[in-house]
């Protein structure tokens, strides 16, 4: 991962959160949730909350629970604090791997979709279990390879094929850049979490997605900073390769989605 990777500034979380949240985030956010409902908690620590996707859902589900929600990004901090304010939500900056959190403060940590963003995963592995009261859960997910993913993979081929060095590598590179179950399994054990299991979960983004994830992907998230490297005309004509090839997909259906949800005992 480049140090712009997790650089999400200026005009990205906006467009992340009117583009990406509906037809990426929220069927696996609706996900987590449900699968939090089964575990027993009452003080919430979310990580990598980006513009507040799952923390809304958990709000709502969640009345009674403390929920802590941070990012690293200040501007993603500050969105999601204006469009998602709830009584029992605080919004706060910090880094996953060194946590501003008292050792055994959380009943809860969870992160989606934050992992990959992470320089020194098994190091923020560690801080989680070690803000986790003993027995308290870690629940997150990461994509699965950029092949069980069509429209993002779609997006990744049309603009690496158009467009030459610097190579537009983002979406391969760190959204899907660690999409192995055993190597999530294996660094999550590393931190010294028990009970360990990674599962596959299977959505669909909603119809007619294709242009909102191609939006989404180019002009909120941090491809849009390595785009900037290149001729606008080239640009356009890798945009429109890549419209072409999503509207394609979405003339056989929905585009699948597979992410790996993880869950693990303190």
């Amino acid at each position: 991962m480049s140090g712009s990777d997790a650089t999400f500034a200026g005009s990205i979380p906006e467009n992340y959160d009117s583009f990406l949240v509906p037809v990426l985030f929220a069927p696996f956010a609706d996900d987590l949730v449900a699968f939090a409902a089964d575990l027993e908690f009452s003080d919430v620590l979310e990580i990598a909350a980006g513009t507040g996707a799952l923390t809304a859902r958990l709000a709502e589900a969640f009345p009674e629970a403390a929920i802590t929600a941070t990012d690293l990004n200040a501007a993603m901090v500050d969105l999601a604090a204006r469009e998602h304010a709830r009584a029992n939500v605080a919004w706060q900056v910090a880094d996953a791997q060194a946590l501003p959190f008292g050792d055994g403060s959380k009943d809860l940590v969870l992160h989606q979709f934050g992992a990959m963003f992470f320089p020194d995963r098994v190091a923020a592995y560690r801080e989680m279990r070690r803000v986790l009261r003993p027995g308290g859960t870690m629940l997150f997910n990461v994509w699965a390879s950029l092949a069980a993913n069509p429209g993002s993979e779609a997006i990744h081929r049309s603009l690496t094929e158009v467009l030459g060095d610097p190579s537009p590598g983002f979406i391969a590179r760190t959204p899907f850049g660690y999409a192995d179950p055993e190597q999530v399994f294996l660094d999550v054990s590393l931190a010294g979490f028990s009970d360990v299991v990674v599962e596959p979960v299977h959505a669909a983004s909603p119809p007619g997605s294709g242009h909102a994830l191609l939006r989404g992907m180019t002009e909120g998230s941090p491809l849009a900073l390595e785009l900037a490297q290149h001729d606008p005309a080239d640009v356009a004509r890798g945009i429109e390769a890549a419209r072409q090839a999503l509207d394609r997909l979405e003339l056989r259906g929905l585009l699948e989605m597979k992410a790996w949800r993880v869950v693990a005992s303190a």
